[in-house]
């Protein structure tokens, strides 16, 4: 077969059936590259696009063949794909896209054919182009122009460099179908790219996006169906697999009846409108800002709504949340009454914070349940079971209990079973928490300038609240409010119990003043009255008794001077090395008539192998001394009073006991405080400062005082002194009567 030039040359003289025949390779060509074309996915048009080029160049003979496309503003000549025979030189630098070649490029802008076989066929107008084709060995060339959809966006171009070639016009309108072809396949390409781009784009928005959207098809009898919902809406109301389902069948009556009144109002107003809504689903209540938007058929009547539903949950919250600590701040002012006003708190925290909460206070050691509220009225009588059978204490297992020990919040953000045992104490105790429900808990410490109070538990039993630091944030900030309104409370009880104390030490004190007082005044009146002749006898026992009630004033008021200097930081100690046996024995010898008059037995027992050597303050160490005697003379009276003395190791042991009236159990862990009285003022004197002046003075001594005692078998006190190193001397012991 001769070339496509021997061809189609004479077809302009040709009979019509005889050109039909000569185009039938083409035809053919063409058939064979449609195919291709049709047949190609996205992904190959372009390998086809090519190879169909290269056919056309190698049926034609020529050297190039280029597809271009007009940019989207119509202003460049964009290459979309091309082909250049094997060996051809070319300078793909210059051509119309990129040369100013006005005339060549201006035609294929406005979709025109351009076509010579020779560069004579070139008018004088395009002498530029004449150049430029002389300059790269262009000898002929055609540009087809191609319309999709009466739109001109292509040129299929053939350029031959070796050799003249006649372009008849019977070859253009199979070029311009060839190129169509090239054009609508590249279109389609197009088109489902960007079909593909936009449903990414749809499933983005759709899938994605953090809001609930929702199509619901209306049924004439006003039902509704779901024809889509997003992952993010299964996820955020907990219902899966609700497509192709009405709606009322999907949700209790009572939540359908509200939805379905929106809905209503959507189709009878025709417009789209928003509205907040709270939820109750199975999840839990959930917060929303919802749009529902008509969708109108042909007819005009509403037969979709489009909803999107914001979810607001966590802004709501934090809305009540402010709120609450905002009421528990005014209710925890208005009273000092702490039982009263943590029940309220306890009530405000339900629903907002938990679903249930209790309050443990801490006082003198002890914890105890001062509070308590449930979201179901009907579970807090099990919250009275658990306080009576489960108290908290710094041993136990329970999550209160580990605060305690710690000082540190607990957030437990999923109970399974196994976190449900490890945090009670027995089976029993774990199921009487599962029957309040516990899905998520935290506890956190009420403190106040670094002093636990207590500690404050919150617990979820909603399957969609699961506390985290958020929620932790808010419970300590909560907790925090509770911890000063106690610290307050105390404070204020504090206040007042220490004026009372006051007032009572100012009557105990003034009444004690006044008793040597009154009997100094007698016994001076009686000394002074002229009438009177006292015996020698009568006269000396009259001064033992000024004697006596002088060294009872001297005492009450170096008490009282000791407590103002403890008090004010100012106990000065002037230490030297001191015997505390000398200590001891010069007490008992000063205070045998207060020993005879009170009927006591005194038994001393100086156990030691020399002397008890220490560097202490021996004034001070006098009153520890004679504060313990004095005080076991006093409150065991026509009883034995024993007091030992020893030293064990690097310390000495002083032991005062008396077998008297004994200090009542709750009264006993107070019993060194400042006017502090074990028995009633009535029946026993004194300032209530001898046993807190002991204990301040031993402290301040480096030492430690106790008191052990029984309600009806007396008391023992004992002292524990550092001792300095002495040399062991000959025994001394003694047993004394």
């Amino acid at each position: 077969m001769g070339t496509v030039e021997d061809e189609i040359k004479p077809l302009g003289e040709a009979s019509s059936q005889t050109a039909i025949e000569q185009l039938l390779p083409f035809e053919r060509l063409l058939s064979e590259i449609s195919a291709g074309l049709i047949l190609a996915s996205p992904a190959t048009v372009q390998q086809h696009l090519r190879a169909g080029l290269r056919r056309l160049a190698e049926f034609f003979d020529v050297d190039r063949t280029v597809l271009w496309e007009q940019s989207a503003d119509h202003q460049e000549l964009l290459e979309r794909e091309s082909y250049t025979r094997p060996g051809t030189r070319l300078d793909l630098r210059e051509g119309p896209a990129r040369m100013n070649l006005p005339w060549w490029r201006l035609r294929m802008l406005r979709g025109e054919l351009i076509r010579f076989s020779t560069l004579t066929d070139l008018p004088p107008e395009a002498s530029h182009v004449r150049a430029f084709a002389e300059r790269v060995g262009l000898r002929s060339y055609l540009s087809v122009p191609i319309s999709i959809q009466s739109k001109h966006r292509h040129h299929l171009v053939l350029a031959s460099f070796r050799q003249e070639r006649v372009w008849p016009d019977a070859l253009i309108p199979r070029l311009r179908l060839l190129g169509e072809m090239f054009a609508g396949a590249l279109e389609r390409v197009r088109i489902e790219q960007a079909l593909r781009q936009s449903e990414l784009r749809y499933r983005e928005v759709f899938e994605l996006t953090s809001d609930c959207i929702f199509l619901l098809d209306v049924t004439p009898d006003l039902r509704f169906v779901v024809t889509r919902f997003n992952p993010a809406e299964e996820q955020t109301v907990g219902l899966y697999g609700v497509e192709g389902r009405f709606l009322d069948e999907l949700l209790p009556q009572s939540l359908t009846r509200t939805l379905y009144a929106n809905f209503r109002r959507c189709i009878e107003s025709g417009a789209s409108f928003s509205y907040e809504e709270a939820l109750p689903l199975p999840i839990g209540v959930r917060y929303f800002h919802t749009t529902l938007i008509p969708v109108k058929d042909a007819t005009g009547r509403t037969h979709r709504i489009v909803g999107i539903a914001h979810h607001i949950t966590e802004r709501v919250e934090a809305e009540q949340t402010a709120h609450l600590l905002a009421d528990a701040s005014r209710i925890l002012a208005e009273s000092l009454d702490y039982q009263t006003t943590l029940a309220q708190v306890a009530r405000l925290a339900v629903p907002v914070l938990a679903d249930w909460c209790v309050v443990d206070i801490l006082e003198h050691g002890t914890c105890h349940r001062i509070a308590g509220a449930h979201v179901d009225p009907s579970k807090e009588l099990l919250l009275q079971v658990l306080a009576e059978r489960y108290p908290v204490d710094a041993v136990a297992s329970q999550p209160a209990s580990q605060v305690l020990r710690t000082g540190q919040a607990l957030l437990l953000a999923n109970t399974p079973e196994d976190v449900l045992r490890a945090h009670t104490r027995d089976a029993a105790h774990a199921t009487l928490i599962r029957m309040l429900g516990c899905l998520s808990l935290m506890a956190v410490p009420l403190m106040a300038r670094g002093r636990m109070l207590g500690v404050l538990t919150l617990v979820s039993s909603q399957p969609g609240r699961h506390y985290g630091p958020t929620a932790l944030h808010h419970a300590q900030d909560l907790a925090h409010r509770i911890g000063l309104a106690l610290d307050n409370a105390r404070l204020y009880r504090e206040a007042q119990e220490s004026i009372r104390l006051r007032d009572e030490f100012l009557s105990i004190a003034s009444h004690e003043l006044r008793t040597p007082i009154t009997s100094l005044n007698l016994a001076t009146q009686a000394l002074l009255d002229p009438q009177l002749q006292p015996s020698p006898e009568k006269l000396h026992r009259t001064l033992r008794l000024v004697r006596r009630q002088i060294d009872r004033l001297t005492r009450l008021i170096e008490e009282i001077l000791t407590v103002s200097r403890i008090q004010g930081e100012h106990l000065e100690l002037h230490r030297e090395e001191v015997d505390l046996i000398s200590v001891v024995r010069a007490v008992v010898a000063r205070l045998e008539g207060d020993l005879a008059r009170a009927g006591c037995e005194l038994q001393l027992r100086l156990d030691t192998a020399g002397p008890v050597i220490g560097r202490w303050d021996r004034s001070r160490l006098d009153e520890v001394v004679t504060n313990l005697l004095t005080n076991a003379i006093k409150f065991g009276a026509g009883k034995l009073i024993t007091l030992e003395l020893e030293a064990v190791g690097d310390v000495a042991r002083l032991i005062v006991s008396d077998r008297g009236i004994g200090i009542a159990p709750e009264r006993l862990p107070h019993i060194f405080e400042r006017f502090e009285r074990a028995v009633s003022s009535k029946h026993y004197g004194g300032l209530g400062l001898g046993l807190y002046i002991v204990r301040e003075i031993v402290e301040a001594l480096g030492g430690s005082v106790r008191a052990e005692s029984y309600l009806g078998f007396g008391s023992t006190f004992t002292v524990e002194l550092p001792l300095r190193p002495w040399e062991q001397a000959g025994p001394h012991h003694a047993d004394v009567h």
